[in-house]
């Protein structure tokens, strides 16, 4: 009798922690967003939309972006499901764990202690790798800001998913009406936030509590 073993890919100088869905609102999400000089009327709701369609809402270990981790990470990290598949695994699973092999879908993703830094990073890593997303964003062009994606931030994003990103924007566009049309000057103190951003998230929470999203 052949025995079949479970097929294991091997992460190292990672701390891997349990995937753990950690859920978020969307008063919290765009009062955390306001927080970055970035952030303006047109590119806040569509940076909602993608942490929406890349989470659902409920980021695993505050991983906001899906932002993945390397070997070489320094931190905390979450292996996806396919990371390990047996005899039942589905055959979504074992093409994604072919394709985790052929180095063409990630190993681990990043995980952080709470939201403050989970959001920290996934602006710090737009700024950093992926500056023609946040140009694309500013235009206020949900199919501009998709073709955007498609080019570092995921392959897997293309026309298909012009309609979903249209949707949430008109979803969380009024979050965000207030908002300058540009960029604005950094306040940024220590832990990375602004003054500004601070007021409309408690802004964005009293109107929560109102009853007015």
């Amino acid at each position: 009798m052949t025995v079949a073993l479970a097929t294991v890919a091997t992460v190292t100088g990672l701390d891997i922690v349990p995937a753990q869905r950690t859920p978020l609102t969307t008063v919290e999400a765009a009062g955390r967003l306001s927080a970055y000089p970035e952030v303006n009327r047109h590119s806040g709701p569509l940076l909602m939309a993608l942490i929406w369609v890349e989470t659902g809402g409920t980021p695993t270990a505050f991983n906001v972006g899906n932002i993945t981790a390397s070997e070489r990470y320094n931190g905390m990290a979450w292996r996806p499901p396919w990371f390990t598949v047996g005899p039942n695994s589905s055959d979504k699973m074992r093409r994604l764990n072919a394709r985790m092999r052929a180095g063409t879908a990630p190993k681990a993703f990043r995980a952080y202690s709470n939201f403050a830094e989970a959001f920290d990073d996934f602006m710090v890593q737009l700024n950093r790798s992926f500056p023609e997303v946040l140009a694309a964003a500013n235009t206020g062009d949900a199919r501009a800001f998709v073709d955007a994606l498609s080019l570092k931030y995921s392959k897997d994003y293309g026309p298909s998913h012009y309609p979903a990103f249209s949707h949430h924007q008109t979803r969380f566009s009024p979050l965000f009406s207030n908002f300058p049309a540009s960029h604005r000057l950094s306040h940024r103190g220590t832990s990375g936030g602004s003054e500004l951003g601070a007021l409309v998230f408690f802004g964005l929470l009293f109107a929560a509590a109102s009853g007015a999203f």
